[in-house]
């Protein structure tokens, strides 16, 4: 999967000294009046869809809610990822993916909508630093460091997904929510869902930083699982962090248990570039067996090519799995275009 230093549009996790400052996106800086005319035509586009997006989540809130709640603050987004990935053997692989959020501050900052379409990866919300996927808090304007992205370029089950999202409480280093959804693998036979999120935040000393998130997950096709996570984060300088990331994950229908172990360098270049390296890590357990069964190595380079709704990665990647006894190396490369869709005047 990729690294993204990800946002999936969620939480406030990372050390905000690692925050650069705002600046121009690398398409900004070129002086092109041919440049400028196609990314202002662009930008019509933006602010158009990203008002409809906002009029919708609006008209739903007034259904839901109580209109003679006041409006605190509206967050409601449409990201668009355009990933194509590229194998060493000569397959590519390329979709476009839809994540829309529309936030319900008139049911008292309790309810959120959720439409997607591509799962949720072991690593959403990871290193988000805005909100709990924007149930409280303005998440259409996330940063550099705060990928939306969520997308597993090897998971390619086309999966669509709609849900309610309820806030059960909402602290200072903790936050729990409850999902309640249908996952659709096709046009018909849906597959629903419920999911329990609970996630704290510890800070040990002014450098490093806990996180401890618990998942538990039912869905009809695959039962039920626990998904526990451990996050330690060391900045050791404003940009530079070094992360460890143990996620472990119990499936009790199959009688399996997952563990991946995700060691990260973020590396803030500039104003509008992040890189970094990681290396990952999976086993496989059962009453039978335990097995390491993919590692891989990773470079990601994470760009902000205009204002805060366009980016881009690459992500140069090599894996060894099990099934090659880890002697035939996989090399891969991941280009994605990222586009977010809100409304401006929020």
């Amino acid at each position: 999967m990729p690294f993204l230093p990800m946002l999936a549009g969620q939480l406030p996790e990372q050390p905000t000294s690692l925050e650069p400052p705002i600046a121009e996106g690398l398409l900004e800086e070129i002086d092109s009046p041919a440049v400028n005319h196609r990314l202002n035509q662009l930008e019509v586009s933006q602010k158009a869809i990203g008002a409809y997006v906002q009029s919708l989540g609006e008209r739903v809130d007034l259904f839901m809610g109580d209109n003679q709640v006041p409006l605190k603050q509206k967050g409601s987004r449409l990201d668009v990822l355009v990933p194509s990935t590229f194998y060493d053997d000569g397959k590519i692989q390329s979709t476009v993916r839809l994540r829309a959020i529309w936030d319900l501050p008139r049911t008292n900052q309790r309810w959120q909508v959720l439409l997607s379409s591509y799962e949720e990866t072991l690593y959403e919300d990871s290193t988000s630093t805005n909100s709990v996927s924007g149930v409280s808090g303005n998440t259409s304007k996330p940063s550099l460091q705060n990928p939306s992205t969520v997308y597993d370029p090897n998971n390619t089950e086309n999966t669509n997904s709609i849900a309610g999202r309820y806030l059960l409480n909402l602290g200072r280093n903790d936050f729990s929510y409850l999902d309640l959804g249908l996952n659709f693998t096709g046009l018909i036979d849906p597959n629903p869902y419920v999911r329990f999120k609970t996630r704290y935040k510890t800070p040990l000393s002014a450098q490093v930083l806990s996180r401890t998130t618990q998942n538990l997950f039912w869905e009809r096709k695959y039962g039920v699982a626990w998904e526990a996570q451990q996050v330690f984060d060391y900045q050791y300088q404003a940009t530079d962090l070094l992360r460890s990331q143990t996620t472990g994950t119990w499936w009790h229908d199959a009688s399996e248990y997952r563990l991946n172990q995700r060691a990260v360098w973020f590396k803030t270049i500039n104003p509008h570039r992040v890189h970094s390296y990681y290396v990952d890590g999976n086993w496989t357990f059962t009453a039978q067996s335990a097995a390491l069964t993919t590692t891989s190595i990773g470079v990601n380079w994470r760009e902000r090519l205009y204002k805060d709704w366009l980016f881009s990665e690459v992500e140069p990647k090599v894996s060894w799995s099990e099934d090659t006894q880890f002697n035939t190396p996989v090399l891969s490369l991941l280009l994605m275009l990222e586009m977010r869709f809100y409304d401006v005047a929020k």
